[in-house]
């Protein structure tokens, strides 16, 4: 499988970013050099604080950047970024990932919970 990654948030468009609602969710697509990507994937290099229960990311400016975007393209979105941090529920994929002590972990936000407009976002190994 290969992931083509957003290296630099800063490019990222409004205008690249599609939303394709089904019954159950909303799913992401952007749009790059004429390729469509399912979902919106990138890299986070910054310290990972972790409790029993969820990992706390500290959100950048670019995270914030894309939680706009996505807010302004969904009715009633609701924010990945609480208290400016990413904040991912922990289980045993999680935690096997977190295993490696990484510097650079990859995230996938690909869709969009439909019932209560919350998104999806995946660590990617």
């Amino acid at each position: 499988m290969t992931y083509l990654c957003i290296n630099d948030l800063n490019n990222i468009s409004s205008d690249n970013i599609y939303i394709r609602e089904s019954n159950d969710k909303y799913q992401i697509y952007y749009k790059c050099e004429n390729i469509l990507v399912n979902g919106i994937l990138f890299s986070y290099k910054d310290k990972i604080i972790k409790n029993n229960k969820y990992i706390h990311l500290i959100a950048t400016e670019n995270h914030k950047y894309i939680d706009e975007i996505l807010s302004k393209k969904i009715k009633n979105y609701n924010s990945f970024i609480k208290d400016d941090h990413i904040i991912i529920k922990i289980n045993y994929k999680i935690n096997s990932l977190l295993k490696d002590n990484k510097n650079e972990y990859y995230l996938n936000l690909s869709y969009i919970n439909k019932y209560n407009n919350t998104p999806i976002l995946y660590i990617v190994k």
